[in-house]
């Protein structure tokens, strides 16, 4: 009568009554530690940043404290705007990972075969590959004696190109 719902919460206490205590996190704390720490300090730089100005004729950070930055983010119609919309944007990515995720982990982590387990973690770790596949295959071409590129001497002799100064 209850269908899908009271199957997946069925296997969820299955597994949930029978598992044991979850020791094997503790040696991983410390270094998690730290990246909580360097992400929270990292956070912290930018909110302190946030408080500083930039020299109008150098642009050059000028480290004092001043609300500046604040006031026109909250008065200025442009900045304004953008930060709605930056927010927004967030909150609605987070909703939509949060939606698909958490239902793909729990089939991933309960349900699924390990051969199914494992095609959908390849399925779902790939994308994040494509950035550095990305990054690689540009740097293998920039320093690619058969590519010419416009920034590498041999080059811009070929091309009558003045060398950078």
């Amino acid at each position: 009568m209850c269908g899908l719902l009271c199957t997946l919460a069925e296997t969820w206490s299955e597994h949930t009554d029978r598992s044991p205590p979850d020791r094997a996190g503790r040696p991983a704390a410390a270094p998690d530690a730290w990246l909580v720490i360097a992400y929270l300090g990292s956070l912290a730089v930018l909110l302190v940043s946030a408080f500083w100005s930039t020299n109008s004729f150098t642009g050059a950070v000028v480290r004092s404290f001043t609300t500046d930055n604040v006031v026109r983010v909250l008065t200025d119609p442009v900045f304004r705007t953008a930060t709605v919309r930056t927010v927004a944007v967030a909150l609605a990515v987070t909703l939509i990972c949060a939606v698909l995720a958490v239902p793909l982990a729990l089939y991933m982590a309960k349900i699924a075969s390990p051969a199914v387990r494992l095609m959908l973690a390849v399925a779902v770790t790939t994308p994040l590959w494509a950035s550095y596949l990305v990054k690689a295959y540009a740097w293998r071409m920039m320093f690619s004696p058969r590519v010419r590129c416009p920034g590498r001497p041999a080059t811009r002799r070929a091309t009558g190109l003045p060398p950078p100064s």
